[in-house]
């Protein structure tokens, strides 16, 4: 905290490896590219690879270095960023002086941070103080991202990748505070997969149940199922397995698109044909599916069970033609 002749930033880690912030001086401390605010504790795991530490700066307080004691080592004392090596339950302290008046950054955030590919992160700032209204600025944003001068905003980086970000906050008078952070972008390594989609019978008359089973895997959080192209007398289900009596004639290329929380999806198609009662059932191919999984289209071949074409044969016997 700061007492008006100097101050003191204190980053504690607990050990479990937990890191608890007391950051009451320009702004949050940079622990390994998030940024800590006052009182929080985040858990970092013991590594050999240094961490980045940062502190905050702003024209009302003058960095003057960091002391350190416990299981953390530091390249230099006096740099800031500096390099941080963590084995244990420690502190280090971000020393500042005070010169003179200016905004004072409580929140900069990235929620969440990391994120995979395609989805999307809400980024904050918040400052306090200083004279007059306050202009608010994030340089480093990731491409197809702008602030445009409101907080929160939502952010969907298009691509895999780390990218720090620095976020400042000036005063009518030009005094400023600044705050950094690195948004991590990752691979989408889980995506939704949908590996069959079957429309059952492929040929039915009106008044007969038609099933639709969707087998789809993968993804993050609960999947979701929109079905399409339906004929009349379906309405789509947010289910894998469901079934609906067709009122409609015609043939129906029906789809279906799975989600997940993230927004990434997997989509099949397959075609369905409803005639009226008394029309000849004919021959009819086996219905097929394509089936898009993270946008790139694999063929897949929906076989029907043997009991459609029993049924076929049977309706043929019975000349049902």
């Amino acid at each position: 905290m700061v007492d008006g002749v100097g101050g003191y930033l204190n980053v504690t880690f607990l050990p479990v490896v937990g890191v608890t912030a007391h950051a009451a001086g320009c702004g949050p401390v940079e622990f390994g590219g998030m940024p800590i605010p006052n009182s929080a504790t985040v858990t970092f795991p013991t590594s050999a690879t240094p961490y980045s530490l940062a502190a905050s700066t702003c024209s009302a307080y003058a960095f003057q270095g960091w002391t350190s004691t416990g299981g953390i080592a530091l390249n230099s004392t006096s740099a800031n960023p500096v390099l941080a090596t963590l084995t244990g339950n420690a502190t280090v302290t971000a020393v500042y002086a005070t010169v003179g008046g200016g905004p004072e950054i409580s929140v900069f955030s990235a929620d969440p941070n990391p994120l995979v590919l395609g989805g999307e992160t809400n980024l904050t700032l918040i400052a306090t103080g200083g004279s007059g209204s306050l202009n608010y600025s994030i340089e480093g944003l990731p491409p197809g991202c702008s602030a445009g001068g409101s907080f929160p905003f939502a952010c969907r980086p298009p691509r895999v990748g780390a990218f720090p970000l620095v976020g400042t906050v000036r005063d009518a008078t030009g005094a400023y505070a600044e705050s950094s952070l690195t948004l991590t972008v990752e691979p989408a390594v889980n995506a939704v997969t949908v590996a069959g989609f079957l429309v059952t019978p492929g040929s039915i008359t009106i008044g007969e149940t038609l099933t639709l089973m969707t087998n789809a895997s993968g993804g993050f959080g609960t999947l979701a199922y929109l079905y399409t192209g339906l004929p009349g007398g379906c309405v789509t289900r947010d289910t894998a397995t469901w079934s609906c009596v067709p009122s409609s004639v015609g043939t129906y290329e029906v789809g279906v698109t799975v989600s997940d929380s993230m927004g990434h999806y997997g989509r099949a198609s397959a075609q369905v044909h409803v005639e009226n009662a008394s029309s000849s059932a004919g021959s009819a191919s086996l219905p097929g599916a394509t089936v898009y999984v993270a946008g790139a289209a694999i063929g897949l071949t929906v076989l029907v069970a043997a009991a459609l074409l029993l049924r076929r044969r049977n309706r043929n016997r019975d000349g049902g033609g």
